[in-house]
């Protein structure tokens, strides 16, 4: 099912690409419930030769909340990629950007996904953020994770005999299918839906076409 992950993919390097570039960025932009002091990683394809001239002169990134831009802290770690890391508590019920702001040693060269800036909060709801629909085969991606036993029976898709299912990726992904058609169909969900930590949620109902669809909410990032 590799597939359904490339579905939302923030990005997708085919085999035969060149230069250097950076990754998706990790938790995915519109992340909801982010931890008190998140760390954000992107994992990179840097060389040793180009790795040592970007820590040299590493990139720029703000984070910015309701009371100014936060102190942060940009770190690389081996086998895992670029950090950045808050350096104090973010406060709860808090909306936050995170900012590329200048690329310095990554040069013109490297690729970076156009995903910035990354909208994040440390709200407790759980949104849907992305939705993608390919010849009747559909992901619901949500900002937070859900509780995988709640979303078979909350999640009504019209014309459907299969239940829906929940993956637990990064992007927190409700999967379906049905059939592939131009006419609009109406995704429901109901009162048992609930993340991970037990919260009950109720999103609006969604209107999508099987066939194709894409739905990016505002601030968050699909290519």
């Amino acid at each position: 099912m590799r597939w359904l992950a490339l579905l939302v993919a923030l990005s997708a390097c085919s085999e035969d690409e060149e230069g250097p570039y950076l990754d998706s960025l990790q938790p995915f932009p519109c992340e909801d419930n982010l931890d008190s002091q998140p760390v954000f990683t992107i994992p990179h394809s840097f060389d040793r030769t180009t790795l040592n001239a970007v820590k040299a002169n590493p990139p720029v990134f703000e984070l910015t909340g309701p009371d100014g831009i936060e102190p942060i802290t940009v770190e690389f770690v081996d086998s895992i990629g670029l950090q950045i890391i808050a350096s104090s508590v973010l406060l709860p019920d808090r909306d936050f950007v995170l900012d590329l702001v200048d690329r310095a040693g990554l040069g013109p060269d490297t690729e970076v996904p156009a995903m910035f800036p990354a909208r994040f909060s440390t709200r407790n709801v759980a949104r849907v953020r992305v939705v993608v629909a390919r010849a009747g085969r559909v992901t619901i991606s949500f900002s937070q994770p859900l509780d995988p036993d709640s979303v078979p029976a909350n999640v009504m898709i019209p014309g459907s005999t299969r239940a829906a299912q929940y993956f637990d990726t990064d992007f927190h992904q409700v999967y379906f299918e049905t059939a592939d058609t131009d006419q609009p169909i109406t995704v429901t969900f109901g009162p048992g839906l609930r993340t991970a930590g037990g919260l009950l949620i109720a999103p609006e109902p969604i209107t999508i076409v099987p066939r194709d669809t894409t739905f990016v909410a505002a601030g968050c990032f699909y290519e």
